[in-house]
């Protein structure tokens, strides 16, 4: 097999076409090369790829984001990929330890991942990480929902957010453009919950429909307060309705803190056996909340 050297992706079209044909290779969800410049390049949160070549081949990469929440500095890795005539030749310890130095470089002070459970047991038995969270969407119908439902506004200035619990990535203005207004990815909608001149709070949406069925998904990928002390119990009701009269009929839910989790229950949302993993080094940080915002695979 051809000897694969490691080396920090460039901002340049050829590495951009070489992730592209990687990542297109092993997941049925295209990219093409604008997800490349705005995970690795236009990312606010130092970020960085560390890539695998044979020859001229890209065969491996190691994406991280290096996040200071206000509490401490974290890398989270992402888009973490072995080519399939590659695995299993013991790259990825290799692979992870050269992207963690440069993620230490960069002043990360411990590292962690969001999985499948193939990524949870290498990141364990290669580096030995502990689990922190066990994570699953929480799922149910639309329909039934009794409330007016939110309407679709522009996303509120950060002044306008009161402060939630604390998560991987901060909620700040540079953060909220990046992942809902700049993502290749996706298209996120924001809503508001009750009237312009007092709103309960604000969510952020993205849909998904079958091709064939018309049948419509939605994820709730973030609720947010209008004042410390709020519930987001009627800011999580307003967006089922909202979801409802635009006939989509099942929506999904990450919550992120106790707050969020006492109103998901109490709207008769349950856990899906979708399970992911955040594994990371050392023990898991006290008071760390993770929400779809930070999660990258569902």
């Amino acid at each position: 097999m051809t000897e694969v050297h490691f080396r920090l992706a460039r901002d340049e079209p050829g590495d951009a076409k070489a992730f592209r044909a990687l990542s297109n290779s092993l997941y049925a969800r295209k990219i093409d090369e604008r997800y490349y410049r705005w995970q690795f390049f236009d990312c606010p949160h130092a970020p960085l790829l560390m890539t695998g070549w044979a020859g001229e081949r890209m065969v491996a990469a190691y994406g991280v984001h290096v996040i200071s929440s206000g509490v401490e500095v974290a890398g989270m890795s992402l888009d973490i990929m072995i080519a399939d005539d590659h695995q299993g030749c013991g790259l990825i310890a290799p692979l992870a330890q050269a992207a963690i130095d440069e993620a230490r470089r960069r002043g990360a002070l411990r590292l962690a991942v969001i999985g499948n459970a193939r990524a949870r047991d290498a990141m364990s038995r290669r580096l030995g990480w502990k689990t922190w969270q066990v994570l699953a969407d929480w799922t149910r119908l639309t329909a039934g929902t009794d409330s007016a439902p939110a309407e679709p506004v522009a996303r509120p200035p950060p002044a306008s957010l009161a402060p939630g619990a604390r998560t991987f990535y901060p909620r700040d203005e540079a953060t909220l453009a990046w992942r809902t207004e700049q993502s290749p990815r996706y298209d996120y909608t924001w809503l508001r919950a009750g009237p312009p001149e007092a709103p309960q709070g604000w969510s952020v949406i993205k849909l998904f429909r079958d091709p064939v069925s018309g049948e419509g998904f939605g994820d709730i990928v973030g609720l947010f307060l209008s004042q410390v002390g709020g519930s987001p119990e009627p800011i999580l009701q307003a967006t089922l309705a909202w979801l409802d009269a635009q006939n989509v009929g099942q929506a999904a839910f990450y919550p992120a803190g106790l707050a969020e989790n006492a109103a998901a229950k109490a709207l008769g949302f349950t856990a899906s056996r979708r399970e992911r993993y955040l594994c990371g080094e050392g023990d898991a940080p006290p008071g760390l909340n993770i929400g779809m915002l930070d999660v990258d695979v569902y």
